[in-house]
C-alpha cells in the first residue's frame, strides 16, 4: 500500500473569508441593477419570471434618449453614493440639482429624444429621482458604511501639529506664539 501524504490545504486569497465578506460589500453596494431596472421601465420592459425582459409597454422615449438618462442618473447612482456618508441636507440639494438637470435636459431635448407631451415626461423624472433618492438615502449620516464597518478596514489620517522644539527659524516666525 501507498501512503498518502496528507498536507493541509492552504487558502489562496480568494477563498479566505475575509475575501468572502470583501465579495458581499461589493455585491450588496453595487446599484447596477437599478439602473438596469431604471433602463427597463424607460424602455417600457418588465422581467419575467425567468428574468427575460420582455416588452409590458411603449417605450418613454427612443435610444438615444435613454442611454442620456441614465448616464445621467448613473452620475448619482453609483457605488460611491452608496458608501459615502452624506448629511440629509446635503442630500436634499444635490437632489434638486439633480432633478433640475433632470427636468432641463428633458425640455431641452425633448424632441431629440422622442418624449411624447403630457404624462411621460412626468414618469421619467418620477423614475430617475426615486432611483437616486433611494441610492442617496442609503448614504444618509454613513448608512450603509455604518453598517459595514467593522467588516472593512477604514483608515482615517489626522495631522497634529506639534512643536518639536525651538529652531533657530522659530524666532523668525511671527505666527509663533511661543517666542
Amino acid at each position: 500500500m501507498e501512503e498518502q501524504n496528507q498536507y493541509p490545504q492552504q487558502l489562496t486569497p480568494f477563498q479566505s473569508p475575509l475575501n468572502n465578506i470583501g465579495g458581499a460589500i461589493l455585491t450588496l453596494t453595487n446599484p447596477e441593477n437599478d439602473l438596469y431596472k431604471l433602463e427597463l421601465t424607460l424602455r417600457g420592459m418588465k422581467l419575467d419570471q425567468d428574468g427575460n425582459p420582455v416588452q409590458t409597454g411603449e417605450p418613454l422615449m427612443n435610444d438615444v434618449g435613454i442611454s442620456d438618462i441614465v448616464g445621467l442618473t448613473q452620475s448619482v447612482v453609483s457605488q460611491m453614493t452608496v458608501m459615502n456618508d452624506f448629511k440629509e441636507s446635503h442630500i436634499n440639494n444635490m437632489m434638486m440639482d439633480f432633478a433640475d438637470t433632470l427636468i432641463r435636459d428633458l425640455m431641452w431635448k425633448r424632441k431629440k429624444w422622442g418624449v411624447k407631451e403630457g404624462n411621460d415626461r412626468n414618469r421619467i423624472v418620477f423614475v430617475c429621482r426615486m432611483s437616486a433618492w433611494n441610492i442617496m438615502m442609503r448614504a444618509n449620516s454613513g448608512g450603509d458604511r455604518r453598517f459595514w464597518k467593522g467588516t472593512q478596514q477604514d483608515i482615517r489620517t489626522t495631522v497634529v501639529n506639534e512643536s518639536q522644539g525651538k529652531s533657530i527659524f522659530s524666532k523668525l516666525n511671527p505666527w509663533n506664539m511661543k517666542n
